[in-house]
């Protein structure tokens, strides 16, 4: 739900910030990730992304481009992280 995509932007925003990563030069992605509006939950204090719609009323169609960057970003660190473990019980 939002509350993991919250995460997967966060987690791509930060790596943008450590200059881990770099963006092709796309200016749909880049309004499409810029669009998006991260905010605190206050009950959980959480964050969450807000709804969708208020990103396709703003951009006047779907962030499909920054959901497909921030998912594929999300499923390799995944992948690292599955293949550090296994290297870690390997080596133990």
């Amino acid at each position: 739900g939002q509350k993991k995509l919250a995460r997967m932007y966060f987690m791509y925003s930060n790596e943008l910030k450590q200059n881990k990563l770099r963006h092709i030069d796309d200016r749909t992605r880049h309004q499409e990730i810029t669009a998006l509006r991260l905010a605190k939950n206050e009950t959980n204090q959480g964050l969450y992304c807000e709804p969708k719609e208020n990103i396709k009323r703003r951009l006047g169609r779907s962030p499909d481009k920054a959901d497909a960057t921030v998912l594929a970003r999300y499923a390799l660190k995944l992948e690292e992280k599955k293949e550090a473990v296994k290297w870690k019980r390997y080596l133990m």
